[in-house]
């Protein structure tokens, strides 16, 4: 439904909500979408890049993500936080 407020949380951020942030930035996501990113690190590694860093190709810390950084690009919010449970039916998150 146009103009329905439409939140959507990613519980941390990994390789794949990367992406996800990547295709929802501000600029290319409806209007009406609210993204919070939620992770209880603020560098987790980039897993794309662990076997390079295994491999010698890159030092360990070449292979974190800066999630601040990240989720102001992306104009989302970032909950330095865990997730501990997710109630479907309440909709939820604690």
């Amino acid at each position: 439904v146009a103009g329905l407020y439409r939140p959507l949380v990613l519980v941390g951020g990994g390789h794949a909500h990367v992406q996800v942030i990547k295709a929802l930035n501000y600029a290319s996501r409806p209007k009406n979408m609210h993204v919070t990113l939620i992770d209880l690190s603020i560098t987790p590694s980039y897993s794309g890049m662990v076997p390079g860093a295994v491999a010698g190709l890159y030092r360990p810390e070449e292979t974190l993500l800066e999630l601040k950084p990240l989720a102001k690009w992306g104009c989302i919010d970032f909950v330095h936080d865990r997730v501990v449970d997710i109630d479907v039916n309440e909709k939820r998150i604690k």
